[in-house]
């Protein structure tokens, strides 16, 4: 079982059976001490607790932090570190054959330049695989314009490159109605991906698939 614990560890919440997990925290001041902590990636005070029963797991190997639902960064140097470390592990046999014919090609053009001018060129006998993809500008294809759909394929894609299944936004409800949130639900539920939404204010309808907790000024837990 999954747990995520707020404020105190003994106020646990089952992941295992919610889609979305709405906070709502009413003190603004620790609202913005929460927001700080999660978007600093949880290295600040502790306000979230997380266990995982079948293994051990930090809060932050297993989330994403969604700072700006406009401006979704599919190509951060994480996520394409994570997807020449995919690459790196499947297709090591054919990348190790192509490294070594691409180095003998450049050797091979250093040694003409060499004969065909007065100069003395060199170059390093070691080429990383990464190297190979930086040439071409390698990046994950973002064209998506509906802003449904585009957060869909950012939580799987993540999810594919990371497998991280937690991922925080806030407000989520201010960019998305109902109806849409549900959709997005449904379309990563597969994938057991669990949206965790802060909110500062009560003031939207429940999704279907949703749990609300609220904290009042007093960090007292109302529901």
């Amino acid at each position: 079982m999954k747990t995520l614990g707020v404020f105190d560890p003994q106020n646990k919440i089952n992941l295992d059976d919610i889609s979305l997990l709405t906070i709502v925290i009413e003190s603004i001041k620790k609202l913005c001490d929460v927001e700080r902590h999660i978007r600093m990636e949880f290295y600040s005070e502790p306000h979230f607790f997380y266990k995982n029963d079948e293994k051990s797991e930090e809060i932050e190997d297993v989330s994403c932090v969604i700072n700006d639902i406009f401006t979704l960064d599919y190509n951060s140097k994480r996520n394409i570190n994570a997807l020449f470390k995919i690459i790196r592990k499947t297709y090591v046999n054919d990348l190790s054959s192509y490294l070594e014919d691409v180095k003998g090609k450049i050797k091979t053009l250093i040694n003409t330049i060499n004969m065909n001018f007065e100069l003395s060129l060199t170059s390093s006998d070691e080429i990383k695989i990464e190297d190979l993809f930086k040439l071409v500008d390698l990046k994950i294809e973002d064209k998506e314009e509906n802003r449904v759909q585009r957060l869909i394929n950012y939580l799987k894609t993540i999810n594919e490159l990371t497998g991280k299944t937690l991922f925080f936004i806030f407000r989520m409800h201010d960019y998305f109605d109902n109806y849409e949130i549900d959709i997005i639900l449904k379309e990563v539920a597969y994938k057991n991906i669990k949206i965790i939404n802060i909110e500062h204010i009560n003031s939207f309808k429940k999704c279907n698939d949703e749990q609300i907790i609220i904290y009042d000024n007093d960090l007292c837990l109302l529901i």
